[in-house]
């Protein structure tokens, strides 16, 4: 761990560094979710077309139809048909297994939650001047403890969603800022 500050414009300063740090985090968290959100609504969206499309092929016989127009034989419309209900099958099991809607929601609730968080941080650095290095502390707990809070239920995200919220952000690592990219995450007010 560095070394105690000596004054208390320098603690005041380690303060300062580590809020806008924690902020930063928020914000690459809100930005991944967000990502995690767009993906799964994406992804299910197309699930959801090709659930009806198996559905309705094997509902109608259409590839049946389709395949005697091909002159197949009755094993091969057997087995094309025994697949596409297979599969039509199979998709409606993993809807009802993995809640792909749910997780989503999930996400949002989270999101908005987070939201709030990046704008009492705000708070805490615009009134940071103006506010004792105590009561800064004690909001910087708070603000910590409402993050641990939210982060209990909040999905948890995978390495596709980091990668792109990093692009996204323009940042180089995950959790972690330059000062220069923290600039870049932070509003203008909140540069030194």
């Amino acid at each position: 761990m560095g070394e105690k500050p000596e004054t208390e414009d320098e603690e005041k300063e380690c303060l300062w560094q580590q809020i806008r740090e924690a902020c930063g985090r928020v914000i690459y968290t809100y930005e991944t979710l967000n990502v995690k959100a767009a993906r799964i609504e994406t992804h299910t969206y197309w699930l959801k077309v090709l659930q009806i499309c198996l559905s309705v092929a094997s509902g109608v016989g259409l590839f049946v139809v389709v395949l005697q127009l091909f002159d197949c034989d009755q094993k091969t419309l057997l087995a094309v048909t025994t697949l596409i209900s297979f599969a039509s099958l199979a998709l409606n099991f993993y809807f009802k297994e993995f809640q792909l809607a749910d997780e989503a929601l999930r996400c949002k609730q989270a999101i908005h939650e987070l939201w709030n968080i990046r704008e009492k941080y705000y708070s805490l650095l615009t009134d940071f001047n103006d506010l004792n290095i105590t009561v800064i502390k004690v909001r910087r707990e708070r603000l910590q403890q409402e993050l641990f809070d939210i982060y209990q239920h909040a999905p948890r995200t995978e390495a596709q969603d980091y990668k792109k919220a990093r692009k996204n952000l323009r940042v180089d690592h995950e959790q972690t800022f330059s000062s220069e990219e923290l600039d870049d995450l932070l509003p203008k007010q909140f540069r030194r």
